[in-house]
Protein backbone atom coordinates (compact mmCIF):
# COMPACT_ATOMS: atom_id res chain seq x y z
CA UNK A 1 0.00 0.00 0.00
CA UNK A 2 1.52 3.28 -1.09
CA UNK A 3 2.38 6.10 1.24
CA UNK A 4 -0.45 8.56 1.56
CA UNK A 5 -1.16 11.69 3.51
CA UNK A 6 -3.61 12.49 6.27
CA UNK A 7 -4.26 16.21 5.82
CA UNK A 8 -5.24 17.65 9.17
CA UNK A 9 -5.70 21.17 10.33
CA UNK A 10 -3.94 22.02 13.46
CA UNK A 11 -3.63 25.15 15.48
CA UNK A 12 -2.78 23.45 18.79
CA UNK A 13 -1.49 19.93 19.34
CA UNK A 14 -2.40 17.74 22.28
CA UNK A 15 -0.30 18.09 25.38
CA UNK A 16 -1.60 15.84 28.16
CA UNK A 17 0.15 12.73 29.34
CA UNK A 18 -1.24 9.22 29.33
CA UNK A 19 -2.75 8.00 32.56
CA UNK A 20 -3.50 4.60 33.99
CA UNK A 21 -7.03 3.14 33.85
CA UNK A 22 -10.15 4.44 35.55
CA UNK A 23 -12.34 7.46 34.87
CA UNK A 24 -9.86 10.28 35.41
CA UNK A 25 -10.87 12.29 32.35
CA UNK A 26 -8.37 14.18 30.24
CA UNK A 27 -8.64 17.76 31.54
CA UNK A 28 -5.44 18.95 29.86
CA UNK A 29 -6.36 17.77 26.37
CA UNK A 30 -6.01 20.44 23.67
CA UNK A 31 -8.21 20.38 20.62
CA UNK A 32 -6.74 20.85 17.16
CA UNK A 33 -8.35 22.67 14.25
CA UNK A 34 -8.11 21.64 10.59
CA UNK A 35 -5.71 24.00 8.86
CA UNK A 36 -2.26 22.89 7.83
CA UNK A 37 -0.76 19.80 9.47
CA UNK A 38 0.22 16.89 7.21
CA UNK A 39 1.33 13.56 8.68
CA UNK A 40 2.59 10.75 6.48
CA UNK A 41 0.47 7.71 7.26
CA UNK A 42 -1.05 4.89 5.27
CA UNK A 43 -3.35 4.16 8.23
CA UNK A 44 -5.24 6.14 10.87
CA UNK A 45 -7.13 5.28 14.06
CA UNK A 46 -10.36 7.23 14.67
CA UNK A 47 -12.03 6.93 18.08
CA UNK A 48 -15.41 8.64 18.44
CA UNK A 49 -16.46 9.76 21.94
CA UNK A 50 -14.40 7.47 24.22
CA UNK A 51 -16.64 8.67 27.03
CA UNK A 52 -18.64 7.32 29.96
CA UNK A 53 -21.22 10.01 29.20
CA UNK A 54 -22.41 7.66 26.43
CA UNK A 55 -20.79 4.32 27.13
CA UNK A 56 -22.31 4.12 30.59
CA UNK A 57 -20.80 0.70 31.33
CA UNK A 58 -17.40 1.62 29.86
CA UNK A 59 -17.90 -1.55 27.84
CA UNK A 60 -15.52 -0.51 25.05
CA UNK A 61 -12.77 0.93 27.26
CA UNK A 62 -10.47 -2.11 27.16
CA UNK A 63 -10.89 -2.43 23.39
CA UNK A 64 -10.28 1.29 22.83
CA UNK A 65 -7.16 1.25 24.98
CA UNK A 66 -5.89 -1.77 23.04
CA UNK A 67 -6.66 -0.08 19.71
CA UNK A 68 -4.86 3.16 20.61
CA UNK A 69 -1.88 1.20 21.94
CA UNK A 70 -1.78 -0.75 18.67
CA UNK A 71 -1.77 2.56 16.78
CA UNK A 72 1.12 3.96 18.80
CA UNK A 73 3.14 0.75 18.59
CA UNK A 74 2.60 0.67 14.82
CA UNK A 75 3.42 4.34 14.20
CA UNK A 76 -0.20 5.06 13.23
CA UNK A 77 -1.79 8.44 13.95
CA UNK A 78 -4.67 8.11 16.44
CA UNK A 79 -7.38 10.76 16.65
CA UNK A 80 -10.00 11.22 19.36
CA UNK A 81 -13.21 12.87 18.17
CA UNK A 82 -14.67 14.29 21.38
CA UNK A 83 -17.12 16.93 22.49
CA UNK A 84 -16.22 19.57 25.05
CA UNK A 85 -16.87 17.30 28.05
CA UNK A 86 -13.39 16.00 28.88
CA UNK A 87 -14.13 14.87 32.43
CA UNK A 88 -16.02 11.76 31.25
CA UNK A 89 -13.31 10.55 28.86
CA UNK A 90 -12.35 7.03 29.96
CA UNK A 91 -9.53 6.23 27.54
CA UNK A 92 -6.35 5.51 29.46
CA UNK A 93 -4.18 7.39 26.98
CA UNK A 94 -4.83 11.15 27.00
CA UNK A 95 -2.19 11.78 24.35
CA UNK A 96 -3.31 9.67 21.39
CA UNK A 97 -1.89 11.98 18.72
CA UNK A 98 -4.69 14.44 18.04
CA UNK A 99 -7.92 15.62 19.64
CA UNK A 100 -10.58 16.99 17.29
CA UNK A 101 -13.71 18.70 18.58
CA UNK A 102 -16.77 16.78 17.41
CA UNK A 103 -20.24 17.03 18.89
CA UNK A 104 -21.81 14.21 16.90
CA UNK A 105 -18.87 12.27 15.43
CA UNK A 106 -18.53 14.59 12.45
CA UNK A 107 -15.25 15.94 11.09
CA UNK A 108 -14.30 18.22 8.20
CA UNK A 109 -10.59 17.59 7.60
CA UNK A 110 -9.35 15.76 4.52
CA UNK A 111 -8.44 12.15 5.31
CA UNK A 112 -6.30 10.37 2.75
CA UNK A 113 -5.15 7.30 4.68
CA UNK A 114 -6.13 4.11 2.88
CA UNK A 115 -6.82 2.09 6.04
CA UNK A 116 -8.95 3.44 8.89
CA UNK A 117 -9.45 1.64 12.20
CA UNK A 118 -12.59 2.70 14.10
CA UNK A 119 -13.50 2.67 17.77
CA UNK A 120 -15.98 4.46 20.02
CA UNK A 121 -19.70 4.98 19.62
CA UNK A 122 -22.51 4.90 19.54
CA UNK A 123 -22.13 2.58 16.58
CA UNK A 124 -25.60 3.57 15.40
CA UNK A 125 -25.15 7.34 15.88
CA UNK A 126 -21.99 9.43 16.34
CA UNK A 127 -19.56 6.72 15.28
CA UNK A 128 -21.71 6.17 12.21
CA UNK A 129 -21.29 9.89 11.38
CA UNK A 130 -17.51 9.46 11.59
CA UNK A 131 -17.72 6.44 9.29
CA UNK A 132 -19.79 8.37 6.74
CA UNK A 133 -17.43 11.36 6.79
CA UNK A 134 -14.52 9.07 5.92
CA UNK A 135 -16.43 7.85 2.87
CA UNK A 136 -17.17 11.43 1.85
CA UNK A 137 -13.48 12.25 2.19
CA UNK A 138 -12.50 9.25 0.09
CA UNK A 139 -14.89 10.37 -2.65
CA UNK A 140 -12.36 13.18 -3.12
CA UNK A 141 -9.13 11.29 -2.47
CA UNK A 142 -10.12 8.07 -4.30
CA UNK A 143 -7.61 5.53 -2.91
CA UNK A 144 -7.36 2.48 -5.17
CA UNK A 145 -7.83 0.00 -2.33
CA UNK A 146 -9.47 1.34 0.81
CA UNK A 147 -10.22 -0.44 4.10
CA UNK A 148 -12.69 0.64 6.77
CA UNK A 149 -11.99 -1.57 9.79
CA UNK A 150 -14.56 -1.61 12.58
CA UNK A 151 -12.82 -2.95 15.71
CA UNK A 152 -15.78 -4.56 17.44
CA UNK A 153 -14.52 -4.77 21.04
CA UNK A 154 -13.65 -1.05 20.81
CA UNK A 155 -17.16 0.00 19.66
CA UNK A 156 -20.17 0.41 21.94
CA UNK A 157 -23.76 0.08 20.74
CA UNK A 158 -27.11 1.53 21.77
CA UNK A 159 -29.31 -1.29 20.48
CA UNK A 160 -31.23 1.08 18.22
CA UNK A 161 -31.39 -1.48 15.41
CA UNK A 162 -32.36 -4.46 17.56
CA UNK A 163 -36.10 -5.06 17.31
CA UNK A 164 -38.53 -7.01 19.50
CA UNK A 165 -39.46 -9.24 16.55
CA UNK A 166 -35.85 -10.33 15.96
CA UNK A 167 -35.27 -14.02 16.65
CA UNK A 168 -32.30 -13.08 18.83
CA UNK A 169 -34.09 -10.33 20.78
CA UNK A 170 -34.48 -12.47 23.94
CA UNK A 171 -30.75 -13.20 23.87
CA UNK A 172 -30.03 -9.49 23.49
CA UNK A 173 -32.20 -8.65 26.51
CA UNK A 174 -30.47 -11.42 28.48
CA UNK A 175 -27.11 -9.91 27.56
CA UNK A 176 -28.25 -6.48 28.76
CA UNK A 177 -29.68 -7.99 31.95
CA UNK A 178 -26.32 -9.63 32.71
CA UNK A 179 -24.66 -6.20 32.98
CA UNK A 180 -24.70 -4.00 36.10
CA UNK A 181 -27.19 -1.14 35.90
CA UNK A 182 -25.12 2.06 35.98
CA UNK A 183 -27.23 4.86 34.48
CA UNK A 184 -30.91 4.44 35.30
CA UNK A 185 -33.15 4.60 33.28
CA UNK A 186 -30.67 3.84 30.47
CA UNK A 187 -29.75 0.27 29.63
CA UNK A 188 -26.16 -0.81 30.28
CA UNK A 189 -23.99 -0.53 27.19
CA UNK A 190 -22.40 -3.48 25.39
CA UNK A 191 -19.81 -3.72 22.65
CA UNK A 192 -20.45 -4.60 19.04
CA UNK A 193 -18.39 -7.72 19.70
CA UNK A 194 -20.78 -8.79 22.47
CA UNK A 195 -23.77 -8.10 20.23
CA UNK A 196 -22.29 -10.22 17.43
CA UNK A 197 -21.61 -13.05 19.88
CA UNK A 198 -25.34 -13.69 20.47
CA UNK A 199 -26.11 -14.02 16.74
CA UNK A 200 -26.24 -17.58 15.51
CA UNK A 201 -24.65 -17.33 12.06
CA UNK A 202 -23.36 -15.08 9.28
CA UNK A 203 -26.89 -14.56 7.99
CA UNK A 204 -27.95 -12.91 11.26
CA UNK A 205 -24.72 -10.94 11.48
CA UNK A 206 -25.20 -9.70 7.92
CA UNK A 207 -28.79 -8.70 8.74
CA UNK A 208 -27.77 -6.62 11.78
CA UNK A 209 -24.68 -5.07 10.20
CA UNK A 210 -26.66 -4.15 7.08
CA UNK A 211 -29.06 -2.10 9.23
CA UNK A 212 -26.28 0.38 9.91
CA UNK A 213 -24.23 0.60 6.74
CA UNK A 214 -23.50 4.11 5.41
CA UNK A 215 -24.58 5.58 2.10
CA UNK A 216 -22.00 4.37 -0.40
CA UNK A 217 -23.51 6.66 -3.01
CA UNK A 218 -20.83 9.21 -2.09
CA UNK A 219 -18.22 6.94 -3.67
CA UNK A 220 -17.46 7.03 -7.38
CA UNK A 221 -19.06 4.23 -9.37
CA UNK A 222 -15.73 2.49 -10.03
CA UNK A 223 -15.65 1.19 -6.43
CA UNK A 224 -16.65 -2.36 -5.61
CA UNK A 225 -17.77 -2.54 -1.96
CA UNK A 226 -17.23 -5.71 0.06
CA UNK A 227 -18.36 -6.63 3.58
CA UNK A 228 -16.05 -8.88 5.62
CA UNK A 229 -16.50 -10.38 9.09
CA UNK A 230 -13.36 -11.57 10.88
CA UNK A 231 -11.56 -11.95 7.58
CA UNK A 232 -14.36 -13.76 5.73
CA UNK A 233 -16.18 -12.17 2.80
CA UNK A 234 -19.91 -12.37 3.59
CA UNK A 235 -21.36 -10.07 0.95
CA UNK A 236 -20.42 -7.96 -2.07
CA UNK A 237 -22.48 -4.86 -1.33
CA UNK A 238 -21.91 -3.14 -4.66
CA UNK A 239 -20.18 -4.03 -7.93
CA UNK A 240 -17.69 -1.76 -9.64
CA UNK A 241 -19.01 0.04 -12.72
CA UNK A 242 -16.19 -1.24 -14.92
CA UNK A 243 -12.97 -3.22 -14.81
CA UNK A 244 -10.91 -0.53 -16.53
CA UNK A 245 -10.75 1.82 -13.54
CA UNK A 246 -11.49 -0.72 -10.80
CA UNK A 247 -11.23 0.36 -7.16
CA UNK A 248 -12.07 -1.59 -4.02
CA UNK A 249 -13.57 -0.61 -0.67
CA UNK A 250 -13.47 -3.29 2.03
CA UNK A 251 -15.74 -2.75 5.04
CA UNK A 252 -14.25 -5.07 7.65
CA UNK A 253 -15.45 -6.06 11.10
CA UNK A 254 -12.73 -7.55 13.28
CA UNK A 255 -12.91 -8.81 16.85
CA UNK A 256 -10.09 -6.74 18.34
CA UNK A 257 -7.08 -4.62 17.39
CA UNK A 258 -4.36 -6.57 15.54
Amino acid sequence: MGLVFVILSVLVLTGSAAHAGGLHGCPNAKFSNPVSLSTKNASTVLVTHPSAAYDFSQSAKVGIDRLVAFGKNSGITSIYLQNSNLSDVYASDCDPGLWISSQAGEFSFLLSAETIFFGGGYWEACQDSTFSDVIRSWAVEKPKVARLIQVMDAIYVSGTYIYVWDEFYPRYRALIASKPMVAIPNDPTVTLSELMSILRDDAQRLEVLSRNLPNFGYLPAEYEVQLLFNGNLIRKLRPASSASNYKLLRVEFIETAP
